[in-house]
């Protein structure tokens, strides 16, 4: 993406991909974008613990054989561990369940990490 705002189409697609995710069988804990200042850019972080058994790899080839049939891209999207630092940290504010939410989470501090900008779908 290589921006500093999160677009409506930017935000509908990564709601459409973790609908098709879950549609598929692919159990996405916590799905949020996250805005990664030292890059200017920003990171649809997707946690499933498949990523600590099966590793990311296996999960990216999973994601990548689902979305071969959508216009949804590949390159914005972070496969991470349930238990990632920032993954941790966002649950530990707040969980939403399953059900996919539309949370916008800007220039807030955590536990004294400051959290630039996210969009959260879900957190648990």
């Amino acid at each position: 993406m290589g921006k500093e705002t999160l677009v409506k189409e930017d935000i509908e697609m990564g709601k459409e991909l973790v609908r098709t995710l879950d549609k598929n069988g692919l159990e996405i804990t916590s799905a949020f974008w996250l805005y990664l200042q030292d890059m200017d850019d920003w990171r649809l972080m997707l946690a499933t613990i498949l990523a600590d058994t099966e590793g990311p790899i296996k999960v990216y080839t999973r994601i990548l054989r689902i979305l071969q049939d959508r216009n949804l891209p590949f390159d914005s999207i972070s496969v991470i561990s349930p238990n990632d630092s920032i993954n941790k940290l966002l649950t530990s504010f707040t969980r939403t369940g399953y059900n996919l939410c539309d949370i916008r989470f800007t220039k807030n501090t955590i536990n004294g990490v400051l959290i630039d900008d996210a969009y959260i779908y879900r957190l648990n």
